[in-house]
């Protein structure tokens, strides 16, 4: 494989805090489907069919 470049990821992981009760968890850029917060079930990031509508604080990224 001499002469191939390595392929990066076109997406990422981020580590978002709930608004509401500052949970901390990791979600994924582009969701399939909603994702709620796990302690108290808020919202964080709607599933657009694309990248995510975040609706947590962004603290990191992973990608």
């Amino acid at each position: 494989m001499a002469g191939k470049d390595i392929l990066k990821p076109r997406s990422s992981f981020f580590r978002v805090r709930c608004n509401q009760c500052s949970n901390e968890q990791i979600v994924f850029e582009k969701p399939a489907s909603d994702v709620k917060c796990r302690v108290c079930g808020k919202l964080i990031v709607k599933s657009t069919g694309g990248k995510g509508k975040f609706f947590a604080e962004i603290l990191e990224v992973y990608s």
